[in-house]
């Protein structure tokens, strides 16, 4: 029979036990709430869902609106907003990270006719802007120059990067659906400066909404330094800036690359037409009769290296072929290491619109 100091002994220890089991359970439970609350910053679909996707933030409610965000759905099983970060005043400065830039009154056109320009703040970490224009629509290039007038032209310029696309060429027309990469030399002010002159109260309806990312300078998301536009993947399309069938127009001064990485197991790549040209419609015409030309090729070309061993790298004419002269649309290869193919264009007053190019690229395995 147990004495009773030795109940009290084995009561004292049974509360002791009772209390630090209580305290794991409470300590389980806080770890368990702490650990569904918590995630990552990723990319989500904001909503209404659109065409293209608009692309938020996960945030929680606090931090989109610290950031100058608004929630435009939920994200992390409901315990993030989707946070969709968009200035629209002209004369703005954008700091974070997958910002869209609309035009004032978006998605109806803007009505002050004038210059209207924002610029982009970067960290020491980051080496190059892409710009993805989701839509882009402002006047079209002079017919008789191909030069974009004073009174419709985008102009983005990077004061501290190097290269072709520090300064990307003057563009106009629409460049919806179309990209660009800019360097920014990792500077840290508002280096980088978007300025878009419109003619507002004319046709057509000037608008634009443009999704501004920064990638790091160790991002596997980083183009090849100086290439304008980027693709990955086996297969897609391309396209020139302002490709309109039937009534598009390529645009004077261009000097540029189109690059295209290189697929693990792929050894070339394939560049064709897009199917279902017409007479009137074509998706490939630089300049020239009926046929491919790749001697002369002053006033525009594209420069293809290895295209099937012809005697030149230059493509113009109203079709894509390797075989000179030809009058249908062909297979041109791209099989020189880096794959990239270089756009130039000098006077556009003597090619008839619509002018430009739509293209496909397929990798070949080894």
């Amino acid at each position: 029979m147990a004495k009773p100091f030795q109940l009290i002994f084995l009561l004292l220890l049974n509360t002791i036990w009772a209390q630090e089991l209580d305290e794991i359970h409470k300590k389980q439970k806080s770890f368990s709430i702490f650990s569904v609350v918590q995630f990552q910053n990723s990319l989500c679909t904001a909503q209404p869902v659109s065409s293209p996707p608009t692309r938020g933030t996960c945030y929680t409610t606090s931090e989109c609106s610290s950031n100058g965000g608004v929630a435009s759905g939920s994200c992390a099983s409901g315990f993030g907003v989707c946070c969709l970060i968009r200035v629209s005043s002209c004369g703005s400065t954008l700091s974070r990270n997958n910002t869209y830039i609309q035009n004032p009154n978006f998605p109806s056109g803007i009505t002050t006719t004038g210059s209207c320009a924002y610029s982009i703040q970067t960290t020491t970490d980051i080496c190059q802007i892409r710009l993805d224009f989701d839509n882009f629509v402002i006047g079209n290039p002079a017919g008789v120059t191909g030069n974009c007038p004073a009174t419709d032209r985008v102009t983005i310029t990077s004061g501290s990067g190097s290269g072709p696309n520090a300064n990307p060429p003057v563009l106009c027309g629409t460049l919806t659906g179309t990209h660009m990469y800019i360097e920014t030399g990792r500077a840290t002010s508002p280096n980088t400066a978007i300025t878009i002159q419109n003619a507002a109260l004319i046709t057509p309806v000037r608008t634009w909404k443009i999704r501004v990312t920064q990638i790091e300078c160790a991002s596997q998301n980083r183009a090849p330094t100086d290439c304008l536009q980027y693709f990955t993947g086996v297969s897609g399309t391309f396209q020139s800036f302002n490709f309109q069938t039937a009534t598009g127009m390529i645009t004077s001064n261009l000097n540029y690359k189109i690059c295209f990485r290189q697929e693990e197991g792929f050894c070339s790549c394939q560049i064709t037409e897009v199917d279902g040209r017409t007479p009137t419609a074509p998706n490939f015409n630089l300049g020239g009769a009926e046929a491919a030309e790749r001697v002369t090729c002053d006033n525009a070309r594209l420069v293809i290296r290895d295209s099937s061993n012809v005697p030149s790298d230059f493509f113009c004419g109203s079709y894509l072929n390797s075989v000179q002269a030809d009058v249908a649309q062909g297979v041109v290869r791209l099989g020189a290491t880096p794959f990239e193919i270089g756009v130039l264009t000098i006077d556009e007053s003597r090619i008839t619109a619509p002018s430009g190019f739509n293209l496909n690229f397929r990798m070949v395995p080894c």
